[in-house]
């Protein structure tokens, strides 16, 4: 399991900011087993090269940029296409 007690806000006008969970509270994600060393393993390598603040997982734009709403639907909804599963 892992625990998310903060996360970045990203606003384009100023700069990134950590904060509680958007709704205020800790959150609990399950992780597979197999995945789970993987993680940390990325967790560290992404903390040593860009700091605390880096991102496990950036948007197209680059190691520094979040994914937006736009690049997660064109993304995924072009790869549901493309597996052949309609929304």
């Amino acid at each position: 399991m892992l625990e998310v007690r903060a996360s970045w806000v990203y606003v384009r006008e100023a700069a990134p900011e950590l904060r509680l969970p958007r709704n205020g509270k800790k959150r609990t994600v399950l992780v597979p087993a197999s995945l789970w060393e993987g993680l940390k393993a990325r967790a560290a390598d992404v903390e040593a090269s860009l700091g605390p603040g880096g991102l496990l997982f950036p948007g197209p734009k680059g190691p520094e940029h979040p994914w937006t709403d736009g690049e997660f639907r064109r993304v995924f909804t072009a790869a549901a296409r493309d597996a052949g599963v309609s929304a």
